[in-house]
């Protein structure tokens, strides 16, 4: 068979993808392996959607409706499509101005509640998470989809009505800038 590549990282990094290797060598484990993202900072995004919803339940005066940490909201909670759409409907005034930013928010609590939920919560609770995968074609991933596409389209709409030039693309070069370019 094929002999692998050696390792062609910094001195001392370990071939592992995110495992550096202390003095004997050897790879330092993580304290506890998950199927989620590790890195600091998938780590620091989660925490940044959850403080993100823990202040949009402030702001929005919805202690009642929520009177608990996203962290330790019920299964019935989390399940909730209006609790997403509210929370998006918040981040279009408060949060980022991207609608990618805004889903990777939403995207972000999914997770963050399909990992508490989805191996020991109801048939319910199951199906709901079927929304992470476009491909299930269920009528939750069909909503989460509809969202994005909505929150899309209203961010474009509001940036043409506020006048934003929306065109990124780069300011085509005649031959006399290329001619400039040449001579150097």
């Amino acid at each position: 068979g094929k002999t692998p590549r050696a390792h062609r990282g910094r001195p001392g990094e370990s071939p592992c993808v995110g495992m550096a290797t202390n003095s004997s060598g050897k790879g330092k484990m993580p304290a506890k392996l998950s199927a989620g993202g590790q890195s600091k900072a998938r780590s620091e995004s989660k925490r940044a959607a959850v403080r993100s919803f823990d202040k949009f339940v402030e702001h929005e005066n919805l202690s009642a409706r929520f009177p608990v940490t996203f962290d330790e909201l019920p299964e019935a909670s989390v399940i909730n499509p209006d609790t997403y759409e509210d929370y998006a409907t918040y981040l279009m005034e408060h949060g980022p101005a991207s609608p990618n930013s805004i889903m990777a928010y939403v995207r972000t609590l999914i997770h963050i509640s399909a990992t508490r939920f989805k191996a020991i919560g109801t048939d319910t609770a199951k199906l709901f998470f079927t929304c992470q995968n476009r491909q299930e074609g269920t009528e939750s991933s069909i909503w989460l989809s509809n969202l994005q596409h909505n929150i899309h389209r209203i961010k474009f709409e509001k940036a043409l009505h506020d006048g934003v030039n929306m065109d990124h693309s780069a300011v085509p070069i005649s031959q006399q800038d290329i001619e400039r370019i040449m001579r150097g």
